[in-house]
């Protein structure tokens, strides 16, 4: 999820965008790739769920955490950079996921089960979708009606935490925003929380938006893990721990922190990845409509199973790829272009 121009100077902060996207993304896609088998909801391969293809969410809180500092580095002490760093994490944000809760209601009025299950839990759930508030569905899941957006209801809470420390000088703003998180997950884990929002804005995974604000401190102190030795080095450790079992935010924040920390010294990766990174925001929200959309196409194809499944995995991600791209350019980069006049603080050299 990131910003229209490429990441001046953090090219794998890109490339780790854009690898975060596609893990998702096929997640997905080999999920809706197991109804061609007669397995709906499941992988196909069972070898593809060995792969934490979730913790691409982990790596894009991390890089949240880690972007937010950074750009609001020269921020902090200036009241007067609260109102450009709010327009310009809503005008990021919400157009983009506005226009697609949208087309999810109205596939969901025209044709229930579709893209969603329906508005059978009435139009306050919608209204909550929008508004970016934790709401506890019927079935008990806390999504909204996008589901895909329950990630940017964490997002909001962590820009609305920066946007109160711009006020304060930097070192206790940093200082602030890392024991405010802490004291949320503190508090979900030693008060009897009840209420959606409570419980959802409480949950232990809001730490890793504190992982990337301690790996941009260290790293507008000009800590580096040194390429390619060091780098390679700790994101070997880093892969190594993803793959292993215990506490998502030990098992996935944890290194993803340190794939961040080692992207920094990341240089020169090939264009289509630093492309696919710019677009990131726009694959990760749009890819379940095309998905589907290719799943009823390859359905009416009959083909084998032996090769509907391989092709349609393969076929689907390229057409996302195509879609996402498609919207950054021709949406998300025109919005951004005509909101940034708007804001009069300094450009940074990493934006969300």
């Amino acid at each position: 999820m990131t910003s229209p121009t490429p990441t001046r100077g953090f090219d794998g902060i890109q490339g780790l965008r854009a690898l975060a996207a596609l893990a998702v993304a096929f997640l997905h896609v080999a999920d809706e790739a197991g109804s061609l088998a007669g397995m709906p909801g499941q992988s196909p391969y069972p070898a593809i769920d060995q792969v934490p293809l979730e913790a691409g969410v982990d790596l894009f809180f991390v890089i949240s955490g880690f972007v937010m500092v950074w750009a609001s580095w020269g921020a902090f002490g200036r009241a007067a950079s609260i109102a450009p760093f709010v327009w310009r994490r809503l005008l990021r944000i919400v157009p983009l996921y506005w226009l697609l809760s949208a087309a999810t209601v109205l596939v969901a009025v025209a044709a229930p089960g579709i893209m969603s299950d329906g508005l059978r839990d009435g139009w306050g759930y919608v209204a909550s979708s929008f508004g970016f508030i934790p709401w506890r569905r019927l079935d008990g899941a806390v999504q909204p009606i996008l589901r895909l957006g329950w990630t940017l209801e964490y997002e909001m809470l962590f820009y609305a935490i920066v946007a109160c420390a711009l006020v304060l000088r930097r070192p206790i703003a940093l200082a602030a925003i890392l024991l405010a998180i802490g004291a949320l997950a503190a508090a979900g884990q030693a008060l009897p929380l009840a209420s959606a929002p409570a419980v959802f804005w409480t949950d232990p995974i809001v730490l890793e938006f504190a992982f990337g604000v301690v790996v941009a401190t260290a790293a507008r102190q000009g800590w580096r893990a040194g390429w390619p030795g060091l780098a390679a080095l700790v994101a070997a450790l880093a892969l190594a721990i993803l793959f292993g079992a215990g506490h998502r935010v030990l098992a996935r924040g944890i290194p993803a922190a340190l794939l961040v920390f080692c992207a920094l010294s990341w240089r020169s990766l090939p264009a289509w990845l630093i492309l696919l990174g710019d677009a990131s925001y726009a694959f990760y929200l749009v890819h379940p409509f095309p998905m589907r959309a290719m799943r009823v196409v390859f359905a009416h194809l009959m083909l084998p199973t032996s090769i509907a499944i391989p092709a349609y995995l393969i076929s689907t991600m390229v057409v996302c790829a195509l879609v996402a791209i498609a919207l950054h350019l021709l949406v998300e980069q025109p919005l951004l272009r005509w909101g940034r006049p708007r804001t009069n603080v300094a450009s940074p050299q990493v934006e969300g």
